[in-house]
């Protein structure tokens, strides 16, 4: 293993173990589920949706009986304000969700647990590809410290930290980066010094894992996701959970809202999406997409590689 991570010190090393996985460029999936949502007639009956970005939901509505009807949107670009009405209200708000919770019951209680994960991108020679390094608890701080490569660069992490809900855009402090140079310094032949040279960038991405302190079975170990309905106002909640099973708590969170909304939402068909490919996936059966695809997508990738030095491999869609 020494010698596919060429700067892993071999000094005390006994063993280790070979495994084999996958990787998810998260802002990229995130976008392709976003357009493909937005297209008109991307299969029969596909009715497109309306995406906004740079908005945030400050409140939900209720009508007269209680029941929520709609969500306050602030425009943050511009600092308006505006309504959003619907017959179904769905918190899919990750980390903020119980914030809307609150909103619509004070005395709701916490579903979700909140930390964050910092990481580093390092030059590609720390984990040249294929291979990458794990280390499943450090020496020192007894965290999950990872050298996997990623995108012409080698990406590092994550040390668990607090997170401030507060700040729209999370920064690891200075104390848990130092944690991911000292650490290093012990299963790397490179210095700390060197190592302050090589990092090109570092950010703290925040993560939603539900829990709930009077059920056992959300724990902090908890993985899963979880559904909460609020019975007074109709408004359905979905926690947790992680990109593997995106689709399936999708079709889990719709099912769960239209069976309480039978008498206000008719259905025509069933959950469709759970085999639904997204665009850029270069689907045939989309052929407005698909027609053109080829020298889109090269364009767009040498456009990527020259403007942010993007592996070309990795910018393709």
């Amino acid at each position: 293993m020494s010698f596919s991570v060429r700067l892993m010190k071999s000094e005390g090393l006994l063993g280790s173990m070979l495994y084999y996985d996958g990787q998810l460029n998260d802002s990229r999936m995130d976008l392709a589920i976003a357009m493909t949502a937005t297209v008109d007639g991307y299969i029969d009956g596909w009715v497109p949706a309306t995406v906004v970005n740079h908005a945030t939901v400050e409140h939900v509505r209720k009508n007269a009986q209680g029941l929520c009807d709609g969500v306050q949107v602030k425009d943050e670009l511009s600092g308006d304000t505006f309504e959003v009405t619907g017959k179904i209200v769905i918190n899919a708000t990750g980390a903020r969700a119980d914030f809307l919770r609150r909103d619509v019951d004070p005395d709701a209680g916490p579903k979700i647990a909140v930390n964050a994960g910092a990481h580093i991108i390092l030059p590609k020679s720390y984990a040249p590809r294929p291979y990458g390094m794990l280390i499943p608890s450090t020496s020192k701080s007894h965290t999950t410290l990872c050298y996997f490569p990623w995108e012409s660069n080698t990406l590092v992490g994550a040390v668990n930290h607090s997170a401030d809900l507060t700040d729209s855009q999370p920064h690891p402090s200075v104390e848990v980066l130092d944690v991911i140079l000292d650490e290093s310094t012990e299963y790397l032949h490179v210095n700390r010094e060197d190592l302050i040279q090589d990092t090109q960038a570092a950010w703290s991405g925040i993560r939603q894992l539900s829990c709930d302190p009077n059920d056992s079975r959300f724990g902090k170990d908890f993985r899963g996701h979880q559904i909460v309905v609020d019975r007074r106002s109709g408004l359905v909640s979905i926690f947790g959970g992680n990109w593997t099973t995106c689709r399936l708590m999708a079709e889990e969170c719709v099912d769960k809202a239209l069976s309480l909304h039978k008498k206000d939402v008719s259905v025509k068909y069933p959950c469709r999406t759970y085999k639904l490919r997204l665009i850029g996936s270069q689907d045939p059966r989309f052929p407005s997409w698909h027609a053109d695809s080829s020298l889109r997508v090269k364009t767009m990738a040498m456009e990527l590689h020259r403007e942010y030095a993007v592996d070309v491999d990795g910018a393709t869609i």
